[in-house]
């Protein structure tokens, strides 16, 4: 079968297009059309083949006009997977303009809060960050109806398939379950007896959900199991912050502060993006005679002034810089529904992500570049009519990197 054949939208087509995937797997072949019938499945399933499960998960979103709320909820044991499924739906789902959140377990807290509270169309998760937040914030999941286990078999560390079933106690609703294993062990067996229902078993024996289900009934559920000495992804999912470390980091930088150890984690993450490189040069004094423009707004209205701004210089080139990759997603959206031309990088963006939008905004065929968690030292820009800071920078030094854009000549103006 070809994709055309499974009726896949326009924008879900350029978005394989623009990721190189061109025909199905013998896998997408014959996981796909149930998918999208609605169908429970039980699969066999490698990491390297992730579209087996994000295109009918983004099939779903693009046949569903406008969502609100979360509709697909993605579950994985791995940091590292969290992250690369979040790079994948960016990629696949910017045509169809499906933004996503990524809540792992070395996330910066208060933005993966924000997202839930937002209501991303997909959140891909380790199931303890999102169980925490969850509970912490007494939320619901009540218009999820798509749920994905990833790599199940990881779940047997860590109690994860306990907290996969608090987190279906808050899914409201009857959601279609995809659940995808390398084996199946006893994760697998306890997570398919529990959440499938008719399932259809691909790559395992046929029985495989129904032995899961007699086990189920003669054995109590395992208790928690002792990590391993040498864990990685699995290790992941319990990630304990080097407190020395952060101290450390904060004595260089001569900051005194008392942080609350929830705090901590946040505070190194922050850290590591705003901080140059150890051998980057000190920043040039901003000239005398720079033209800089400050509009000062309150929060509710910094979308709507920018818009406002942005539309009455639409033939110039702009790049908007923001704190976060959540607000580059956020402003993307809204400016594509105008028509504009824009595009976005951001921090961890893989590097032929990059390359492509970025060309897109050299060569002229995007006016708008969005810039989340990215210093101008990592952009190379040049001939610029704007520099935008959406977030004006904390750190003094990136600001006067972004002024000096414009004092070398490679943009007219900066505007705050």
């Amino acid at each position: 079968m070809s994709f055309e054949e499974f009726g896949l939208s326009p924008e879900l087509m350029s978005g394989l297009a623009d990721v190189r995937i061109k025909e199905p797997t013998p896998l997408k072949n014959e996981v796909i059309p149930p998918a999208l019938q609605g169908k429970h499945l039980l699969v066999k399933h490698e990491a390297g083949d992730d579209g087996v499960f994000l295109i009918p998960a983004l099939q779903k979103l693009t046949t569903n006009g406008e969502v609100s709320g979360t509709r697909v909820l993605i579950l994985t044991p791995s940091v590292e997977r969290v992250k690369e499924l979040d790079e994948t739906v960016w990629a696949m789902g910017y045509h169809a303009q499906i933004s996503s959140a990524a809540l792992s377990m070395k996330g910066i807290r208060t933005e993966q809060e924000q997202a839930m509270k937002d209501g991303a169309p997909v959140v891909i998760a380790n199931p303890g960050r999102l169980i925490e937040i969850l509970e912490n914030h007494k939320l619901t999941l009540p218009h999820v109806d798509l749920i994905i286990i990833d790599e199940a078999h990881g779940m047997e560390n860590y109690n994860l398939v306990s907290r996969v079933k608090d987190i279906m106690q808050k899914v409201e609703g009857d959601p279609q379950v995809l659940i995808f294993s390398g084996s199946n062990n006893k994760a697998a067996q306890q997570l398919s007896s529990d959440l499938l229902k008719n399932p259809q078993v691909i790559g395992f024996d046929d029985d495989a959900v129904s032995e899961s289900k007699e086990k189920a009934k003669s054995e109590p559920e395992a208790k928690k199991e002792e990590p391993e000495a040498d864990t990685n992804d699995q290790a992941d999912e319990e990630f304990e912050l080097d407190q020395e470390e952060v101290n450390r980091k904060l004595a260089e930088a001569s900051v005194s502060v008392v942080l609350n150890p929830e705090e901590k984690e946040e505070a190194e993450e922050k850290k590591a993006e705003q901080q140059a490189p150890a051998d980057e040069e000190e920043p040039e004094p901003v000239p005398e005679d720079l033209k800089q423009a400050y509009i000062y707004v309150p929060p509710r209205a910094k979308i709507s002034t920018l818009l406002a701004h942005l539309e009455k210089t639409l033939t110039d080139k702009i790049v908007v810089f923001a704190a976060s990759k959540r607000t580059t997603d956020r402003l993307f959206r809204i400016i594509r529904k105008k028509g504009w031309g824009v595009v976005s990088i951001n921090k961890g963006l893989k590097q032929e992500y990059y390359d492509e939008r970025f060309g897109k905004f050299t060569s002229g065929d995007m006016k708008i570049l969005l810039v989340g968690g990215l210093s101008a030292t990592e952009v190379e820009l040049d001939e610029v009519k704007q520099v935008i800071n959406y977030d004006v920078p904390n750190e003094v030094e990136e600001y006067k990197y972004r002024a000096e854009l414009v004092g070398r000549g490679k943009a007219a103006r900066i505007v705050s």
